[in-house]
């Protein structure tokens, strides 16, 4: 196991914790917490849901939107964003159409607004994210202009906030890498990234750079830093996935996770940390299977795209000690954090890991296969699904909450 960077220094304490816990009895701790330098920090040794517990998620969608062929308005070039609102319609982004699309309950399409342009109401740039805020109201991220659309829960225009201008715009444009648009956070700032030149490790053999993690107001300055974000790992099979983030709750919390360590900050009304949730035994080790499994699947993918594959480079570098953790990061308005467990490109298995908002692992739920959450209800989950040619669907599944 190797020990999580935030607190190098009591690996020992943590390794005999772990060690003494791994075989827990019901009513046995499951986690160590802890206060370092007035941050809480919890170290998750077991799941708390014990084998008779846990969530289920349906086999089967209870809402599914999306065609191969057929009516424009139930085919997407590029989802976006999406949401539920409040009355069970659901409001999708498609980005390649640069519009919002309403369907309702059942899944039929009834309106659209939005399109490619400078007037009011269009995007000047294709939109990268949508954020259902209170009253429903909508609001579209266009980061090619650093611009803010705002909609009605009825598609009527609301405005547009500006997010930088001139020098802020610029040094924004030339930024990369950052975490996977989430458009603006719910109480309307948005993240960015601006350079610092730091270098997190993965291993030995994997350089990762770093930024600073930037949350700016709508129509304001630059304010306050929440942390740093670490880009991809690039020098080795099985290297980490960039920083995570989510955001919810009231008052608003910011969660920015690094895959490669398993380790979850939490930033709650403000840029000051204040604690820290990390699972070290959920990195998987790479096995020598692992590596003999990639090699057949790069060597297939190679073969099947023999133009603009870089299947044979991937094959020339190390593999890495361990797998990440996962790979993107969800808030549940019940109080958890979902954290998508990553899935090697020749498994078919897809997970999540459960965490209460205070740090505890509770436990794993399965995922419907080739789904991406972008919702978390009380009752069900909704995001994409993408079939056998990548065609992108909206499909809503039924959540139980047994646990």
């Amino acid at each position: 196991m190797r020990c999580p960077s935030y607190r190098a220094t009591c690996c020992t304490f943590v390794l005999a914790v772990a060690t003494a816990c791994g075989d827990a009895a019901p009513g046995k701790p499951t986690y160590t917490a802890y206060d370092s330098a007035g941050i809480q920090v919890v170290v998750s040794q077991l799941p708390a849901w014990g084998a008779e517990d846990g969530w289920q998620v349906a086999a089967e969608p209870a809402l599914h939107i999306g065609a191969v062929d057929g009516d424009s308005v139930y085919l997407f070039e590029r989802i976006a964003g999406l949401t539920r609102l409040s009355d069970g319609r659901i409001t999708v982004l498609d980005a390649g159409a640069s519009q919002l699309r309403w369907y309702d309950p059942s899944g039929r399409f009834t309106m659209a607004t939005g399109r490619s342009g400078g007037g009011p109401g269009e995007f000047r740039y294709r939109p990268t994210g949508l954020v259902r805020g209170g009253g429903d109201t909508l609001t579209v991220s266009v980061l090619g202009n650093w611009e803010a659309v705002n909609f009605t829960a009825d598609g009527e225009y609301a405005g547009t906030s500006v997010l930088a201008r001139g020098r802020q715009a610029e040094v924004l444009d030339s930024l990369f890498g950052c975490p996977r648009s989430m458009g603006p956070l719910p109480d309307r700032t948005v993240l960015a990234c601006v350079s610092r030149g730091r270098v997190r490790n993965h291993h030995a053999d994997v350089h990762r750079g770093s930024h600073w993690l930037i949350r700016m107001p709508l129509d304001v300055a630059w304010t306050d830093t929440i942390g740093t974000y670490f880009g991809f790992s690039t020098g080795a099979w099985f290297g980490a996935p960039a920083t995570a983030v989510a955001a919810g709750g009231d008052p608003l919390t910011v969660f920015v996770g690094d895959p490669a360590f398993f380790e979850i900050a939490a930033f709650t009304d403000g840029a000051e940390r204040d604690r820290l949730m990390a699972y070290p035994a959920g990195l998987r080790a790479v096995e020598p299977a692992d590596v003999d499994a990639y090699e057949v699947f790069l060597r297939q993918w190679a073969a099947e795209r023999p133009e603009g594959s870089y299947a044979a480079d991937l094959m020339d570098r190390p593999a890495a000690p361990h797998m990440p953790g996962f790979t993107s990061l969800h808030y549940d308005p019940e109080g958890y954090v979902w954290a998508v467990a990553f899935t090697p490109a020749y498994e078919e298995s897809h997970r999540a890991w459960i965490f209460s908002v205070d740090g505890p692992l509770q436990g794993s739920v399965a995922l419907p296969p080739d789904f991406e959450i972008h919702q978390i209800g009380s009752d069900y989950l909704l995001g994409i699904w993408r079939d056998d040619m990548d065609v992108e669907h909206v499909r809503m599944y039924a959540l139980e909450r047994d646990g």
